[in-house]
Order: C-alpha cells, then sequence, then structure tokens
C-alpha cells in the first residue's frame, strides 16, 4: 500500500477548524475548480468509490 505525501501552510486566526476549512477550500478549487468531475467539495467526499480507494492525497482526505 502507498502513501502520498503532502504538506501545506495557511493562515491561523485562533480557530483550527477554520484555518483546515479554508484551507480545504483553496486546495479543492486548486485541484478540482473547473467543476468537470466535481462541484463541490461535498460532491467529492459522496464519491465513496474513489475516496474509499484511491482519495486525493492531498489535505482533502483529512
Amino acid at each position: 500500500m502507498g502513501a502520498g505525501g503532502w504538506d501545506y501552510v495557511t493562515g491561523y486566526d485562533g480557530d483550527v477548524e477554520a484555518a483546515l476549512a479554508t484551507l480545504r477550500a483553496r486546495v479543492f478549487q486548486e485541484e478540482y475548480g473547473d467543476g468537470a468531475r466535481y462541484g463541490s467539495l461535498e460532491d467529492l467526499y459522496e464519491d465513496e468509490e474513489f475516496m474509499g480507494s484511491e482519495g486525493t492525497h492531498s489535505i482533502l482526505d483529512i
């Protein structure tokens, strides 16, 4: 089984959950923002086959 390596730097304003949500939104836009496959982060998470077998190898998997 392989593993993906990644790291990110994002702003922090006293709320870890908000910082992660902002980062996830940014990464989703960068990777899937064209809307060709997923219209939203929720659409990505609903694709159980993709998320269960492959995942994004990014902060979106966390």
